[in-house]
């Protein structure tokens, strides 16, 4: 009989037992269970921002103060599909112009999410 096939890598698992300090800034992209990808939020906007200067010309968090950006990663880390309450929520706390300006940014970040999957 042939050799027994090498025994598979660890998985990295994201289940309740691991402390969620070391998930901090870290988001799951994606996980077909056997492969966990994370990325931080910061690195997805950077990267969504890399994409497209012409595009960043008309896009308020791209011109806004880091620490806004900031802000909107966590909120975006935390809850990547908020709700019409929270984004008015998130409008107020980081004094953007609009409802509008903040729906663009999760925007931004979800299309960037899915083509870091391979999905876009």
């Amino acid at each position: 009989p042939p050799p027994p096939p090498p025994p598979l890598a660890p998985l990295r698992s994201h289940d309740r037992c691991q402390p969620p300090t070391l998930l901090l800034n870290k988001m799951v992209l994606s996980s077909d269970g056997l492969v966990c990808r994370d990325v931080a939020a910061s690195r997805v906007l950077e990267m969504a921002l890399r994409s497209s200067g012409e595009a960043n010309q008309g896009r308020w968090f791209s011109q806004c103060d880091p620490s806004v950006r900031a802000k909107l990663c966590e909120a975006y880390h935390l809850e990547p599909y908020p709700t019409a309450k929270q984004l008015e929520k998130l409008t107020r706390a980081v004094k953007a112009p609009s409802v509008d300006c903040v729906r663009t940014f999760y925007q931004c970040m979800q299309v960037k999410a899915q083509e870091l999957c391979g999905h876009g």
